[in-house]
């Protein structure tokens, strides 16, 4: 993870590590007042799980290098199904 970190920035730890430190010191006061909960942890009644770096390295990848592919994939299933999507495309893991 280190040296994925170290591929962003050559401070990628130190950068991603506070970034994670800041949000998880927000999820901590919302422990204290949920008030300050987004609106749809409220209605939901629920509350956030605190992140990690692994947390903020799969959001990256998951926003910048795959996003449009599991649009592209979405949007299949909902024309032609789930089985003939899968009968077309070669997931790793099988899905």
């Amino acid at each position: 993870m280190k040296q994925e970190m170290k591929h962003y920035h050559p401070k990628g730890e130190e950068i991603i590590s506070s970034f994670v430190n800041g949000i998880n010191a927000y999820i901590d006061l919302t422990m204290k007042n949920s008030d300050l909960l987004p609106i749809e942890f409220r209605l939901l009644g629920i509350k956030p799980g605190y992140w990690d770096t692994e947390i903020v390295v799969s959001r990256h990848n998951g926003l910048f290098r795959n996003v449009q592919d599991e649009v592209r994939i979405a949007q299949l299933v909902n024309i032609i199904g789930a089985d003939k999507v899968k009968s077309l495309y070669d997931f790793h893991p099988s899905a």
